[in-house]
């Protein structure tokens, strides 16, 4: 079944057409007309290409940071953060779904890996890296990346008992 796009959905597929496909000098006419300065426009995004290529450089540390923690090293995060190691295997592999895990809980994961709470949250995001992804003999063909669930289920997968769940989704300090 197909829909038929609305007035306002047309029109803002021809403006990204637009901007998209137009010459130079159609473009650069059109910026003029609306009193748009070229000069801030280009340093502007140029500042936000460099952010979120420093962003995601930060991000793929986490990531490391999270996938390099010895055995030793998980015992003590598992430790600190008063979880399983089922549940920080399913952190490192990237199997819960980052919006679910509650802030405290989050930037305390971030504190023991020496990271920022948002740069913990953008690594998580990421796929998992490959040689963390559990591999398996199987009969039916592997699907690729393994889904996510809430941080909440992660929990009660591991057998964790309800009240530490509670205290874990907790999200106030």
């Amino acid at each position: 079944m197909t829909t038929k796009k609305t007035a306002e959905e047309c029109l803002l597929d021809a403006q990204l057409d637009f901007i998209m496909n137009a010459p130079d000098d159609q473009f650069n006419e059109f910026l003029s007309e609306t009193g748009a300065n070229k000069t801030e426009m280009t340093r502007q995004a140029t500042a936000a290409f460099d952010r979120a290529i420093d962003n995601h450089a930060n991000a793929e540390r986490a990531v490391e940071a999270l996938a390099s923690l010895t055995p030793g090293q998980q015992a003590a995060v598992c430790q600190n953060l008063k979880i399983r190691r089922s549940v920080l295997s399913a952190l490192r592999e990237h199997r819960a779904v980052v919006s679910s895990i509650p802030k405290r809980f989050l930037r305390q994961l971030a504190q023991e890996l020496g990271q920022s709470m948002q740069t913990m949250a953008d690594a998580l995001r990421f796929p998992a890296p490959a040689r963390l992804v559990s591999e398996h003999k199987a009969d039916t063909k592997p699907v690729a990346q393994p889904s996510r669930v809430t941080f909440e289920q992660l929990l009660r997968d591991a057998a964790m008992s309800e009240e530490d769940v509670q205290k874990l989704m907790r999200d106030d300090d």
